[in-house]
């Protein structure tokens, strides 16, 4: 280590005439200090239309019913008609498919018993689709 030491640029510099600008070495390495966030204001929830239904069975038909891309009362109309277009064999398997319960229905019932302004229009979409059908 001396005889490495001796033949390196160091050995040759004398420690008390060499300047540092200390400034810019903070500048360069020192921890940046951590920025602060503005504070957003949070947005109000959305108010969820209510539901009587099973978790599961509203996921199931809320996709069901963005595949349709009718209003619930269209698709009352098409299945009261038999609209050949609309009751393929395959969709006639999907409306059987997406359907709920009895006691579901009859908690739909009991919201819309409960108070006045508790109307199906309230509700949320599959629980509307049921209704109506």
């Amino acid at each position: 280590p001396a005889t490495k030491y001796s033949n390196t640029l160091f050995a040759k510099m004398e420690a008390d005439k060499i300047e540092i600008d200390v400034d810019s070495l903070e500048k360069l390495f020192a921890k940046a200090e951590p920025v602060k966030k503005e504070v957003v204001e949070e947005k109000p929830k959305k108010d969820l239309a209510p539901t009587r239904v099973d978790p599961k069975t509203f996921q199931n038909t809320s996709i069901f019913l963005k595949t349709l891309k009718k209003a619930t009362k269209e698709i009352r109309e098409n299945i009261l008609t038999l609209a050949p277009e609309v009751l393929t064999e395959e969709m006639t398997r999907k409306f059987l498919d997406n359907f709920c319960s009895d006691e579901e229905i009859a908690g739909i019932k009991s919201y819309l018993d409960e108070d006045p302004e508790n109307t199906i229009e309230k509700m949320a979409e599959p629980d509307q689709y049921f209704w109506c059908l």
